[in-house]
Parts: structure tokens; sequence; C-alpha cells
């Protein structure tokens, strides 16, 4: 067993450094503009995904550290980061050699991904579900998770994920044998890494070629990809990419016969894995250097090496890289005559190989069921002229059957789609229902008779000008309010429009006792989002009815657009007495509007494939009086776009 064969059994470890993202590409003092931008945000929501950054780009191992980000996460009902974490700890629990709890991490990663639609974190978890099943051997559920990964990827038009999942699938296809598919595989994702300028996903293509031309013993070829590879660990820090770029100039030097060059670069990437923490990179570079040692003749030295090997091997149960250090065992007990050791190594061999021996065994068993059939020929005829005859009986039975099931099959149709019916009926009922609560509350008898009351004082006092403004503004605030309520949706211009005519004349009743803002992110489009109308009016009229009911002057009223996580979000903030008031009608009216708004969300969310969700939280916490109050909507982005 030489260099060789041990380099091409070690190549199953590259891709798990490429699990939760953790690429560690970024240029150097990324870090610690990461930590200055920490210090300067006073965002809670940007605070927790620059701690998520930070994590990354220091390569923290800390399940602590995560499970911080994480809880902050869903406290701040973040689902991309709590994907996004969930599936690091998982990459995390992989190399401290808990797969189960790996898998299970994995698996909730793909599941909170899968509920809330986040196309990259289905990918994230798809792909490193792919990459445990290939490293733990189990080849069937890891090429439907890779097949799943190049869906999306292609969907997207992502080509970085394209290169990542040629790479992956291509090494499924290695470890089935399947050497011809697995090159053209291989050379596919080189041709869409350079083309698309990917540096680190064509260090990776470059050395899954080399390995695919290795096996196939072309040396020449195997080592001009391990030595194009190398300008790409010049480019990057300490990565997994960088370590095993140099475990491959390590067995370029060692096919080329100069163990010192080859013992240097061995040396090199055992360092990198080692400053990563990456045991299972250091058993694979181990590994390597014990194969070196063993074609030197250096027959101590290897086994020293591929005894340490072993032993990270087995702490992450890393069943890829055991067989071929076993079998290097093996063969150097037999050279020191310790055939116990010998025997020991073998049986760890087949213990790790038996799934396959298994496979095989069945195989035969199968084959000499053949032929006992073969020699039974006779007998095989007769017994089928036999079930032909029970089989022909058996159809008589079974038109029967199917005249009936037919029959029973339509009847549930037709009750079904009288079921269907009837819930849509139901269901315009409730939206009906529905909009007149909701005109209801958006409009109170108290403020239209108030409005009416300063519009009349501007009139009496013979002020003209103030008195025609907000007599038209009143006018066109209840126009649009009409008009509103009898269509689904309005765009955000038009939202805008009516909410500032409403605030206007609420500043004109409460003498300007508050002062209002609208505010839009510059990558919101006002004119092509849509939202449902006066979704946010009632928690407005909260604010400025109670909120601002025992302010004199100083109040201030919020409203804020922004995008995030493709998600329209829509906040209602003010600095009044908050939530917690002893006043029982304004208990009431804000139960209502609660009330109302979430049974409005509720008829939306069963017509919407994205959901709507909405929270109201004290907006200043930490004050001891004027709490005030937040209100934040999530909804669908909806654009004409």
């Amino acid at each position: 067993m030489g260099c060789k064969a041990i380099f091409i059994l070690c190549c199953l470890w590259v891709h798990l450094p490429a699990w939760g993202q953790n690429f560690q590409m970024q240029p150097k003092g990324n870090l610690d503009s990461l930590k200055k931008a920490l210090l300067k945000t006073n965002n809670i929501i940007a605070k927790n995904e620059l701690n998520y950054a930070i994590g990354m780009e220091a390569n923290d191992q800390s399940i602590g550290y995560w499970n911080t980000v994480l809880a902050e996460a869903r406290h701040l009902s973040q689902p991309a980061l709590q994907a996004k974490v969930l599936d690091r700890i998982g990459f995390i629990e992989y190399k401290l050699g808990d797969i189960k709890l790996a898998l299970n991490y994995f698996e909730q990663s793909l599941q909170l991904a899968t509920t809330h639609q986040l196309t990259n974190e289905i990918f994230g978890a798809e792909y490193d579900l792919a990459n445990l099943f290939f490293l733990q051997n189990d080849i069937k559920p890891a090429l439907d998770h890779c097949f799943k990964c190049m869906k999306i990827a292609e969907g997207l038009k992502d080509t970085r994920k394209e290169a990542l999942t040629c790479s992956l699938l291509g090494s499924i296809y290695y470890r089935s044998g399947e050497l011809k598919n697995a090159m053209a595989v291989h050379k596919r994702g080189l041709q869409i890494a350079e083309d698309n300028h990917l540096d680190a996903e064509t260090g990776w293509a470059l050395l899954d070629l080399g390995i695919d031309y290795l096996d196939m013993n072309d040396t020449p070829n195997a080592r001009r990809y391990y030595l194009q590879s190398a300008k790409y660990a010049r480019q990057f820090g300490d990565c997994a990419l960088k370590g095993q770029i140099y475990n491959s100039l390590g067995t370029a030097y060692a096919l080329a016969r100069k163990p010192d060059s080859a013992a240097i670069y061995y040396q090199r990437a055992y360092n990198v894995f080692e400053h990563l923490q990456s045991k299972g990179g250091m058993a694979s570079t181990l590994a390597q250097v014990a194969g070196n040692y063993f074609e030197r003749g250096y027959i101590a030295a290897a086994k020293a090496q591929a005894l340490k090997a072993l032993g990270l091997a087995k702490a992450i149960n890393f069943k890829g890289q055991i067989p071929s250090l076993a079998l290097l065992l093996k063969t150097i007990a037999i050279k020191e005559h310790n055939y116990e050791d010998a025997l020991r190594y073998y049986e760890l061999y087949v213990a790790i190989t038996d799934s396959v021996i298994n496979e095989k065994n069945k195989q035969a068993a199968l084959e000499k069921d053949f032929e006992y059939n073969l020699e039974k020929k006779d007998n095989a005829n007769k017994m089928l002229a036999q079930r032909n005859e029970i089989q022909s009986l058996q159809l008589s039975k079974d038109r029967y059957l199917l005249s009936g099931l037919t029959f029973s099959l339509c009847s549930l149709l037709i009750i079904s789609l009288l079921s269907v019916r009837q819930k849509s009926i139901k269901a315009d009922g409730q939206r009906i229902l529905l909009e007149q609560k909701l005109l209801r509350s958006q409009m109170t008898p108290h403020f239209i008779f108030n409005s009416l009351q300063a519009i009349q004082n501007f009139i009496l006092k013979q002020d003209e000008k103030m008195s025609v403004k907000y007599l038209s503004a009143f006018v066109s605030l209840i126009r649009n309010v009409l008009e509103n309520s009898r269509v689904d949706f309005v765009t955000l211009q038009q939202e805008i429009s009516l909410l500032t005519k409403y605030l206007d004349l609420q500043q004109l009743r409460f003498s300007n006792r508050f002062q209002y803002k609208i505010l839009v992110a510059d990558d919101v489009d006002i004119d092509a989002t849509k939202i449902p109308p006066m979704l946010s009016q009632p928690f407005i009229e909260n604010a400025v009815e109670h909120g601002m009911h025992d302010i004199d002057s100083g109040g201030m009223i919020t409203l804020r657009y922004s995008i995030n996580n493709n998600l329209l979000q829509m906040e209602i903030i003010d600095n009044g007495y908050g939530i917690e008031t002893g006043h029982s009608k304004i208990k009431q009216h804000q139960s209502l509007a609660i009330a109302i708004t979430k049974e409005r969300i509720l008829l939306m969310n069963k017509r919407a494939r994205v959901k709507t969700a909405f929270d109201i939280t004290p907006a200043y916490p930490d004050q001891r009086e004027r709490k005030g109050v937040r209100v934040r909507f999530s909804l669908p982005l909806n654009t004409d776009q």
C-alpha cells in the first residue's frame, strides 16, 4: 500500500470544510471590522447578525457561543439566522464525533428553512446532509440530498452553488466506483468555477480531478492538477482548501520521488488543520505522511503516524478514513511479524466495510436461487399455469371490485367538490364580515366628530385657508378609506398618502401635541410594493388616542418600512405610556384592534404562500414610565415587478 492509495482514500475529507458556509475565505482584517461594526450599531437585529458573522470569521468552535446566538435569533424572530446557526452547531457536533446529534441539527435547520421557504438555507442544510451521509458511506441518501442541491443551484442560477455541488456529486460517484461519471461531473464543476472566476471552487475542482487521474494511474495529469492548485493556497489565510492543497502538493512530490519536499508540504497541511481544530483534516494528513514513510521504508515512523491518524478518525467517527488506515496498519503488523495485531486491524477493516460485504452476500444468494429455479424448470412451468388460472379468477372478482370502487370514488369526488364550494362560500362571508368590522374600526365616530369640530373652529375664526385645507384633507381621507375597503391591496404610496392625511388631521385635533415620521428604506419601491390597506391604522389610532393621551408635548409616532429576508417589515412606534395602562377603555380598544388584525391576518394567510405575522412589544422597555409601543408586521413582498 503506497502513498497513492492512501491519498485516494483521504480525498473523502475534502468536502467537510464546506459545511455551514465555513469556507473562511474572507480577507485578513475582516474580523476587526466586524467587531468595530458591532460596537457602533444599536440595532439588536444587526447585532445578532454581526455576532454570527464574527463567530464564523473567528471559526468559533464553542457550542455555548452558538447557542447564545441561536436563542437571540429565536427571540428576535430571525428564521434565516436560526437555520444557519443550527447548521453551524451540527457541523461542530460532527467534528466532535457525535453523528446522531449532528444529523439532528442539520434536519432541524432543513425543517426550519423549508417552513419559511429560505432557499439559501435549504441548500446549505441539504448540502450538509449529503456530506454527512457521504462520509458515513451511506450513498443512497447522500445522492438524494445532493441532487436536491443541484436542482436548487440550477433554479437559482447560482454558479458557486453549482460548482460546489458538482464537486460533492463527483466524489459520491467516485465512492460508488463510477469513475467516468465522477470525472465528467468534476470537469463540469471546474469549467463553471473558472468561467465565473470562483477561486475557492476552482481550487477544490483541481483537487478532485487530481484524485480522479491518480486513480486512473495517470500520474502526470494527477501531478499537473495538484500543482495548478498551488496558487490558490497563497490567496487565502488558513482554511480547509489551503490545507488540502498542501496535502495534494505533498502527494505530488511523493509521486515524483521527492520525499523531503513532500514532508514539507505535509507539515504545512497539518499546521493549517491543527489551527482550524479540524481532526478530519489532521487525520487525512497524518495518513498520507504514514504512507510516505511506509514507501520509504521507515516502518516505525509510518506506524506511529498511522496510529495517531486512526485515533483522530475514530474520535469523529470518520468512516471514510478508517479502512485505509486499518489496512496500512495490518500491512505494517505483518512486516513486524505481529500477526495478532494484523488480525485485529483486519477485523477493524471488515467491521467498517461489513455493509458492503453483506450486500455482496445477498447478491450471491440471489444468483444461487436463480440457478436452483433453472434446474426446476418443469416444476416452475406447472406452478406458472396454476398461477395463471388463479389470476384469471381473481380478475373476475377485481372487475366487480373496480366497479364498486369507481362508484365510491365518484361519490367521494362529488362530496369533496360540494365541501370545497361550501368552504369557499363560508370564507367569502367571513371576508365580507371582516371588511365591515375593519371599516368600523378604521374611522371611529369620535375621530370623525372631533375632526369636523376642529374644521368648524377654523370656519368660526374665519380662517378660510385652513378651513379649506383641512376640509379637503378630511373629505379625501374618508373617500380613500371607503375606496380602499373594497380592494385587497393598495400600493405603499397610496397607503402612505392616506396615513399622512390621517395623521395631519389628528395633529390638528391635538394642537400639534405630537410629531410623526414616515421612514422608507432605499430598497423599498413605494410605487410597486403592494400591501393590505389600512393594516396599520388601528394601531396608529391607538398610538394617537391613547399613547399621546396624557402627553402635553414631545410625542413622536414613527412609521418605518424596510425589507428583511425578502419580507416587507412595517413598524409603528410611539413614545407614549405603553400597553400596560390601567384605563379600561384603552385596553378595550387595543384588544379590539388586535382581535380584528389577527382575524384579518388569519384570512390573508389562508390564501398566501408566504405568511404574514405581527407582534406587539414595548418600544423602550428600559424607560421607567413612557415605555411606548412597537407594533411590527412581517408581510410577503408583493410587487408589480
